[in-house]
C-alpha cells in the first residue's frame, strides 16, 4: 500500500512539473504577445473558418483571395512556432529541468525486502 500511495505521489509530481514547465522559449511566448501577431493568429484563424466552412461562396473571389493569404500565413507561423518547440522540448529533456529529484525517500526499512542484510556479520 505504501509503494503505490509512493507511485501515486511521484507521478502527481512528474505531471505538475510536466504541465508547469513551458514548452516555447520565454522570447517567443513574448513575440507572441505583440498586437500584430495576435491580429493575424485572429484573421488566420477565421479565415480557415471561412474556407472550412465554405461561406467564401457568398462573397466575392477576392475575399476568397484575401482568406487563403492569412490561412497561408497562419499555417507558416505554426509551422515556424512548432519548430521553435520541438527544438526547445529537445533542449527541456537533455538538460536538468524536468527531473524530479527532490522527492522524499521512504525509510530503509520500507524498501528493503532484508533490512539487515547489507550488515557485516562480527
Amino acid at each position: 500500500m505504501q509503494n503505490k500511495n509512493n507511485f501515486m505521489l511521484r507521478l502527481l509530481k512528474g505531471f505538475k512539473k510536466g504541465f508547469i514547465t513551458p514548452t516555447l522559449p520565454d522570447n517567443i511566448i513574448n513575440i507572441q504577445s505583440y498586437p500584430l501577431i495576435r491580429i493575424l493568429r485572429f484573421l488566420g484563424g477565421l479565415s480557415f473558418i471561412f474556407i472550412l466552412g465554405k461561406s467564401y461562396l457568398n462573397y466575392s473571389v477576392f475575399t476568397l483571395y484575401i482568406s487563403m493569404f492569412f490561412a497561408f500565413l497562419f499555417t507558416i507561423y505554426h509551422i515556424v512556432i512548432n519548430c521553435y518547440r520541438i527544438k526547445h522540448i529537445i533542449k527541456l529533456i537533455k538538460s536538468d529541468k524536468l527531473d524530479v529529484r527532490k522527492a522524499k525517500q521512504p525509510p530503509p526499512l520500507l524498501w528493503s525486502k532484508y533490512p539487515f542484510s547489507n550488515s557485516v556479520a562480527v
